[in-house]
């Protein structure tokens, strides 16, 4: 996929709507996430989307794909909480429209919010969490240039099997 045809956007609430709620009730979507686990609803997004912006501390922006001459939301990515003391941070992200899912578009969007991380936000380490069985995301933060620093041994379970959680870090 072609540079020009994502972009990242400070998320806006009227993204928020049926289909972006759906994602988070999709298994395939949230295994290795817990928010499958929690019952959303357009209220519920919404009130996380006003204290995301009322935080100091927390960045929550829309993965946004070119397609058929207009832009569309397949995912977010999350900068925070930021430790502006240290200047480190942590970073999530997600690709919610399956249909573009495996075309570099996480790894496109991550390597654009590390250089947003260093310069508007003067962050110098970020942080990143992955269960392990999640290859995918993984290869993204391996592709991103971030290494894995630590493991969390049996930090949780998936379908009655324990994982652990992969710690990945990068010096910007």
């Amino acid at each position: 996929m072609k540079k020009n045809t994502i972009r990242i956007k400070k998320f806006n609430k009227r993204l928020i709507n049926d289909n972006y709620l759906s994602w988070f009730s999709d298994r395939e979507i949230n295994k290795y996430t817990d928010q499958y686990f929690f019952k959303h609803s357009i209220s519920s997004l919404k009130n996380y989307l006003e204290n995301i912006n009322r935080s100091k501390v927390n960045f929550l922006y829309s993965i946004e794909v070119l397609n058929d001459k207009k832009f569309i939301h397949v995912g977010n990515i999350k900068l925070g909480p930021i430790n502006f003391l240290h200047q480190h941070s942590q970073i999530s992200y997600l690709i919610g429209n399956k249909k573009f899912w495996g075309l570099g578009i996480a790894t496109y969007s991550l390597k654009r919010m590390i250089k947003i991380a260093k310069k508007e936000f003067k962050i110098k380490k970020l942080i990143a969490g992955s269960n392990s069985m999640n290859s995918a995301s993984i290869k993204v933060l391996e592709k991103s240039g971030f290494i894995r620093e630590g493991v969390q041994i049996s930090y949780g379970k998936y379908k009655n099997k324990r994982f652990d959680n992969y710690i990945f870090g990068l010096i910007t």
